[in-house]
């Protein structure tokens, strides 16, 4: 499972809480952590525009100085005995500085804060779902409610794609799932959303005319899909698949808030640039309106 654990915080605010949250979490896996900051003042390069040792001088004390914030936050890892490291680096793409030290670190996992983003953040692409499309690491994105004693641990699959194969992803993710709720003592759940075509928009008199059969025959095909689909999985025979009625973006965050769900893994499916600009990608769709943590699978 997760030994190594990469943690990212950033420089602007201190994440007690996040710590605090992972410390159980991390003693229960026996796994190793880092607390890392990607930082950069633009103002202090600016200031040193002329003046290159100077501009070296400040880095160096900026980065010891989220080094030593960082430290504050180690006791409630050492406390449970959990391995701690901490790690500062300069840079303006934080992406990168991420993804860079990952590879140092030979990090099995990332996790950053889920946080609300501004309208300007959305426009211009929020870093944790850049992160996630990015990363060839699994990336968990936490928020601050805590976890039930025995988390409830939940899965959202598609396998239906164009070229009408199931692919590789779902069943990482349905692995996942098993991993996951078996080593935190979780109950696993599965999650599928059915999004059939609104009767309006269907313009065929004759699919108008039987629309409750189409529904019906729509429903029937992916519940034979996704039931095989787990079947072919590590999950036990009698895990639950819950079958939700709307589009996945929409029902997955109703359904978490509805159902008090601790996490949910979702697959990052890669998609061309043009796809990403016309629907964007699930993860970006659904992290603002998420309201228990999500970690992201490749």
């Amino acid at each position: 499972m997760f030994k190594r654990i990469l943690v990212h915080l950033t420089p602007q605010s201190d994440k007690a809480w996040l710590v605090s949250r992972l410390a159980p979490l991390a003693a229960l896996l026996g796994a190793h952590v880092e607390l890392f900051t990607c930082g950069y003042n633009r103002s202090l390069k600016q200031n040193h525009m002329f003046d290159k040792e100077g501009e070296l001088h400040a880095e160096h004390s900026y980065i010891k100085q989220c080094e030593n914030r960082l430290e504050k936050l180690t006791p409630p890892l050492a406390m449970m005995g959990v391995e701690v490291g901490v790690d500062a680096c300069w840079d303006s793409h934080t992406v990168d500085g991420i993804l860079q030290k990952a590879e140092r670190y030979d990090a099995d996992l990332i996790i950053v804060e889920l946080k609300e983003h501004s309208l300007l953040e959305r426009v211009f692409g929020e870093m944790e779902a850049d992160l996630a499309r990015r990363s060839p690491r699994p990336v968990l994105m936490m928020c601050e409610r805590e976890w039930a004693e025995l988390p409830l641990i939940a899965a959202g699959v598609d396998p239906f794609h164009e070229d009408n194969q199931t692919h590789p992803l779902d069943q990482q993710v349905l692995t996942s799932l098993a991993e996951v709720a078996d080593s935190l003592n979780g109950t696993p759940r599965v999650l599928h959303s059915i999004h059939t075509l609104p009767h309006a928009a269907i313009f065929d008199e004759h699919v108008v005319t039987d629309y409750n059969a189409l529904k019906e025959h729509v429903s029937e095909e992916h519940h034979a899909v996704v039931d095989e689909l787990v079947k072919q999985s590590p999950l036990a025979d009698e895990t639950p698949i819950h079958y939700l009625s709307g589009e996945a973006h929409v029902m997955l965050p109703r359904y978490a808030e509805e159902n008090q769900l601790d996490l949910l893994i979702l697959g990052f499916a890669e998609h061309s640039r043009l796809d990403r600009l016309l629907s964007n990608d699930m993860v970006a769709r659904i992290m603002d309106d998420m309201p228990c943590d999500l970690l992201v699978v490749k």
